[in-house]
């Protein structure tokens, strides 16, 4: 409901409008409507939602409990679908780092949030081809008008270092955050991060 009404006000008003981290499959065809119509609309999908559903919430584990909530199978398809055919325009990693006490807790006392840093690359890429993963997370740059990296003489380079047919299980030892609240733990992913070269440094984590 207030995707539908945000929609009306941005196509009544002209102002351009992003949708963040939508988790159901009438929002993704509210957005494929609007889009039909209307050039100003965008939206983006967490990469949590892309990976987890419902089932996931059978033990009352406190790391699944993020805000939005998380949906169940059919919904969690229609948004790896929507964001494969480009009605989903980008991703987040959704990331929100909270303290153990946090989430040491029973499941309705305990805090929203999942860490998403070190697991958004692997996830999309278990789900898409490299170059749909890339996009998928840099076309930001065009939505929010900010001037994207360039690879060329006497730019300052800002790279990131990946490789993208590696298969693992996530683990806490992949989370760099000091907190470990990541609902991903315990997840076969394929593509890992491994660094960056950013402000005249080389940052490594093999």
């Amino acid at each position: 409901v207030q995707i539908a009404r945000d929609i009306q006000v941005a196509a009544y008003t002209g102002a351009r409008l992003h949708i963040p981290t939508i988790t159901t499959a009438a929002s993704v065809q509210l957005i494929k409507e609007a889009k039909k119509k209307y050039s100003n609309i965008s939206c983006s999908v967490s990469t949590n939602h892309l990976l987890l559903d419902t089932k996931n919430l059978s033990d009352f584990n406190t790391h699944f409990k993020i805000q939005p909530p998380l949906r169940d199978e059919k919904q969690k398809n229609a948004l790896i679908n929507g964001l494969k055919s480009g009605v989903i325009d980008t991703v987040t990693s959704d990331h929100i780092p909270l303290n153990v006490e946090h989430k040491a807790v029973e499941f309705d006392q305990a805090s929203y949030g999942s860490t998403g840093l070190e697991s958004s690359y692997g996830i999309l890429q278990s789900l898409l081809d490299t170059e749909s993963a890339i996009k998928a997370l840099t076309s930001g740059y065009l939505i929010f008008g900010l001037q994207r990296p360039q690879i060329k003489v006497d730019e300052l380079a800002n790279l990131s270092l990946f490789i993208p047919d590696v298969k693992y299980t996530f683990e806490k030892k992949d989370i760099l955050s000091i907190s470990k609240n990541s609902a991903i733990i315990g997840n076969k992913l394929k593509g890992k991060a491994h660094g960056i070269i950013n402000n005249k440094k080389i940052v490594w984590n093999g």
